[in-house]
């Protein structure tokens, strides 16, 4: 009968890590990876399907940045209001940082410059219409629109969702 010292270890029990051991490498996308994104791009398509646009106007105050002070806590919420109508409707480059300018402006007229400069920088990074966020200039509009000029037609259609409220 052989010691345990001098029985060989049989072949199949190498080390999972040697080279004649490892699995082959696969080409490509695993098939569930794949099938997952086409379900995610189907739920994507179906939602952007049943939305009409413009859509109606919606506001959360100073988007993913305080309304106003621990003391007075809606302070500048009507400010951000007022900025969000015009990110709503979107428009032109220039016309975004209008709209920035304005709130940082009237904030600052308000008596907290540094509160003006922080939202101005925010604006500035935070709302640019390709961002997927519900805050991004033109919101009203499917995503992916841009920088683009209002149309008559498209004033009239933001100006009927608006008064339907």
């Amino acid at each position: 009968m052989p010691s345990a010292t001098s029985a060989t270890i049989p072949q199949t029990f190498r080390h999972p890590t040697s080279p004649s051991t490892k699995p082959p490498k696969k080409s490509g996308r695993s098939r569930p990876h794949s099938l997952t994104l086409a379900f995610a791009a189907s739920l994507l398509l179906a939602s952007c399907a049943t939305t009409t646009y413009p859509k109606s106007f919606t506001t959360d105050g100073c988007s993913a940045f305080p309304d106003g002070t621990p003391s007075d806590p809606t302070a500048w919420r009507h400010h951000c209001v007022e900025h969000d109508r015009a990110y709503w409707a979107g428009g032109t480059r220039e016309q975004r940082r209008e709209a920035d300018r304005n709130l940082a402006n009237r904030i600052t007229a308000d008596g907290r410059p540094i509160v003006g400069t922080l939202t101005w920088l925010g604006t500035r990074v935070g709302g640019h219409p390709l961002l997927p966020t519900p805050w991004r200039w033109g919101y009203a509009w499917k995503y992916g629109r841009g920088y683009h000029a209002l149309s008559e037609t498209d004033r009239a259609a933001l100006e009927a969702t608006h008064s339907s409220k």
